[in-house]
């Protein structure tokens, strides 16, 4: 692989899907917590794009979201060959990425999947990694979208680090705890990867979004005032454990 290498850690679009100037202004944090390990500990360029982030301030109205909004967003999903995923393929011809990480909760899921699918029609042999809380959740079950290789379950940072790695070495994945991937027409799913005792050994995202958050420069101040005060979600809402522990039959 030609250095160096790049990765593209993308957010993919929800809000937007509704109406474009709906949107996400925070700096994903979990993106900015990924990109601060890939920094510190390797040598791959790494760029954060958050679909979500429109420039200019939009209205949110949730009456919108359930009326009109609904059907743009049936559309956008449906259509990819709306303006906002034509964003998504001039961010993928400007930064040319060896590997694309994409974060996907269940909400957006059905976004990560375009965007995956749009990753690979612009260059199959680009790796589409995606973690997040949807992935952690389901598992393995993610690789039923064709276009996505490898899913990484459960804290990221020191797994990214390892995957990356193994991909510049192009040594075997089964050495890297905690994703699911295919090998040989089978879907593998290494070791449960342990949870980061000492989460002080990680970067501030706000550290480095200078440097590696797309579009830094136009977004408002107010989008890097959020804190994670947790890891994982404190409550044990009902709908959430059907989904991690299964329905007994």
């Amino acid at each position: 692989m030609n250095s160096p290498s790049k990765i593209l850690l993308i957010e993919p679009p929800f809000y937007r899907l509704y109406k474009n100037e709906h949107q996400f202004v925070r700096y994903p944090l979990s993106l900015g917590y990924l990109a601060g390990a890939i920094k510190k500990e390797t040598n791959w360029k790494v760029i954060v794009y958050n679909g979500d982030f429109y420039p200019k301030t939009g209205f949110f109205d949730i009456v919108y979201m359930i009326g009109e909004g609904f059907y743009n967003y049936l559309d956008n999903i449906k259509n990819s060959s709306r303006p906002i995923w034509e964003e998504t393929r001039l961010t993928i011809k400007e930064y040319m990425p060896d590997v694309v990480g994409i974060s996907a909760n269940s909400a957006n899921f059905s976004s990560a999947c375009i965007i995956a699918k749009i990753v690979k029609d612009f260059n199959n042999k680009t790796i589409v990694v995606i973690g997040g809380t949807h992935p952690s959740a389901v598992g393995s079950e993610v690789l039923n979208c064709p276009d996505i290789d490898v899913a990484v379950i459960g804290e990221g940072e020191k797994t990214i680090v390892e995957l990356l790695s193994a991909i510049e070495l192009n040594s075997c994945l089964d050495s890297v705890k905690g994703i699911a991937y295919r090998k040989n027409g089978a879907i593998i799913e290494t070791p449960k990867r342990e949870l980061i005792e000492n989460l002080d050994i990680l970067c501030f995202p706000n550290e480095i979004a200078p440097e590696v958050l797309k579009d830094y420069k136009i977004y408002p101040k107010d989008a890097f005032k959020s804190i994670f005060a947790t890891r994982g979600c404190p409550y044990e809402c009902f709908f959430a454990l059907l989904v991690r522990y299964g329905v007994e039959k």
